[in-house]
């Protein structure tokens, strides 16, 4: 899946727009409903939960929480790199359907 556009904010803007785990973040990431920072592991680092909207694409995403690492860092240009990598991705017994 590739999408291309145009956003008139700044990088800082951006970057806390997409950095936040609180409700706000469904304007932008249809698939999330709730989340929460399991741990700060530095500066740049974090551990995460996110759980899953229940009636996102159901046909092809089934409920499931997920926990994963998130790296980033500003480079000299002023841009931001992130990194995301995936420890844990579960089916959650709550939802009724496992």
């Amino acid at each position: 899946m590739k999408a291309v556009g145009v956003v008139e904010a700044t990088c800082e803007e951006i970057f806390e727009l997409v950095m936040s785990m609180d409700r706000t973040r469904f304007e932008w990431d249809c698939s999330f409903h709730e989340g929460s920072l399991v741990e700060e592991v530095d500066g740049h680092t974090t551990v995460l939960y996110h759980r899953l909207q229940l009636d996102w694409f159901p046909m092809l995403v089934w409920p499931r929480d997920l926990c994963y690492v998130r790296y980033w860092r500003r480079n000299d240009d002023g841009s931001y790199g992130m990194q995301l990598s995936f420890l844990l991705m579960f089916c959650a017994y709550d939802y009724g359907v496992c």
